[in-house]
C-alpha cells in the first residue's frame, strides 16, 4: 500500500540577527503563511476473514474520516545559524517548529551550502 502527502505553503517573515561576528551570523526569524495540503493516507484500516466475508482470502478495509484536502493558517519560528567559509561560501544550518490551524506540528532541522555569485 502506497499513500502520498503533498502540498504547497506560502507566506511572509521576518528575522532578525541576534548575534553577527565577522564570519559567524545567528538569526531567529518567524514567518506567518497559509497551507494547502492533499493526502491519499488513510486513518484506519480493518482486516476481515473468510468468517465474516465468506471469501477464501483476507479483505482489507481502508477508512477515511478526515478530508482528503485540508487548509491551514500556520506560523513557523526558526533558529539558524551561518558561518563564512570564504567570502562567497557559506555553511547554514537552521532548525524550524510550525503548527497549523489544523492542529498539525512539524519539527525541521537542515544544513547545507550556498554560493553567493
Amino acid at each position: 500500500m502506497r499513500y502520498t502527502t503533498a502540498g504547497v505553503q506560502v507566506g511572509y517573515g521576518i528575522r532578525h540577527s541576534v548575534l553577527q561576528l565577522k564570519r559567524h551570523d545567528t538569526e531567529i526569524g518567524i514567518n506567518s503563511f497559509v497551507k494547502y495540503q492533499t493526502s491519499s493516507l488513510y486513518d484506519s484500516s480493518n482486516t476481515l476473514f473468510a468468517p465474516i466475508t465468506v471469501l477464501p482470502f483476507p479483505v482489507v478495509v481502508f477508512e477515511h474520516f478526515e478530508p482528503a484536502r485540508t487548509y491551514a493558517v500556520a506560523l513557523k519560528l526558526m533558529l539558524s545559524h551561518r558561518f563564512k567559509l570564504t567570502p562567497t561560501v557559506n555553511i547554514k544550518a537552521f532548525g524550524d517548529f510550525q503548527i497549523n490551524t489544523n492542529g498539525d506540528t512539524i519539527r525541521g532541522y537542515c544544513s547545507g551550502i550556498s554560493k553567493i555569485w
